[in-house]
């Protein structure tokens, strides 16, 4: 009786300190995340004049088509004019461990680093501050979440599946932005096409050599990039499209062809505003799960 007495108080006790103690919720992964980032660099080589401000309107227009039509998105982020890489950083680390599926959109300038890396310049105009998000720092906050990117940058295609290189030290680490965003290194090549065919849920949209700038003219009517791009979020967004069929629909819409047809795809020499910088065969490529989109 006497043990049984103090078992109960001693189980007491115990209540006592647990209810004392702070209560933390678990945290789950909510359904999906879209985070839109155009960085402030403005290479006067590669840009024009009103680049910056073309392109804050252009991520306006697909910010509103996500909050009006992404109704399954429970955070959707427009990260404009900064300078700073912990920008993509911070915001990839809340997005990769709060939700399941992410939709990366990205526009700007790239840089080589060593051993094969690519680092995404984010420069403060003045230049006040410099800064660099590359691909091997990206890789080290993502967890394979993110099932859509797109990253109009430069060259951001160039390297895949990447390659392992020292990195801090004797520590070792993967090359390639598609395999920083995606986690993945699976995707297989179809020679015939400019992207790769999978299964995984997948897709990540970059660019060998040189990306157009969004003012940059597709040579049909009077229509140029950036409308190309917000075309193909609308019509993913408002229509439901893959990412397949959009590019196909704002193809023959803005660059008067299909997809498959066009120069963005097929390729043409690009060096930058008036070919001011070394010119290089240029297109879009695609890995990944072409059936992919953004609902």
């Amino acid at each position: 009786m006497k043990q049984k007495i103090c078992s109960l108080i001693l189980l007491s006790c115990l209540l006592g300190l647990l209810l004392q103690m702070p209560f933390f919720e678990a945290q789950t992964a909510e359904a999906k995340a879209a985070t839109l980032y155009a960085p402030n660099y403005w290479n006067a080589y590669a840009d024009y004049g009103d680049e910056l401000e073309y392109t804050s309107e252009c991520f306006d227009d697909i910010y509103a088509l996500f909050v009006q039509y992404g109704s399954n998105y429970q955070w959707i982020g427009n990260f404009q004019n900064f300078d700073n890489p912990n920008v993509y950083f911070n915001n990839i680390y809340y997005a990769e461990n709060n939700y399941e599926e992410i939709a990366v959109l990205s526009k700007g300038h790239i840089a080589p680093q060593g051993g094969g890396s690519y680092s995404l310049v984010v420069k403060d105009t003045n230049p006040m501050y410099l800064g660099h998000a590359n691909d091997i720092d990206i890789s080290f906050t993502t967890k394979g979440n993110t099932n859509f990117a797109w990253i109009w940058h430069c060259a951001t295609a160039m390297d895949y599946p990447g390659v392992v290189v020292a990195y801090w030290g004797p520590v070792f680490f993967r090359t390639s932005m598609p395999f920083a965003w995606t986690g993945n290194v699976g995707l297989n090549r179809n020679s015939v096409y400019h992207y790769y065919c999978t299964n995984f849920d997948q897709v990540f949209l970059g660019f060998i050599y040189y990306s157009p700038q969004f003012r940059d003219t597709t040579n049909y009517g009077n229509h140029d990039y950036g409308e190309f791009i917000v075309s193909v979020f609308t019509y993913m967004l408002e229509d439901g499209y893959s990412i397949d069929d959009a590019l196909n629909a704002a193809s023959y819409d803005v660059l008067g062809t299909c997809y498959g047809s066009s120069t963005l795809h097929q390729g043409q020499y690009r060096g930058g505003q008036n070919q001011n910088m070394p010119v290089k065969w240029s297109y879009m490529q695609i890995y990944g799960n072409l059936d992919t989109g953004v609902l």
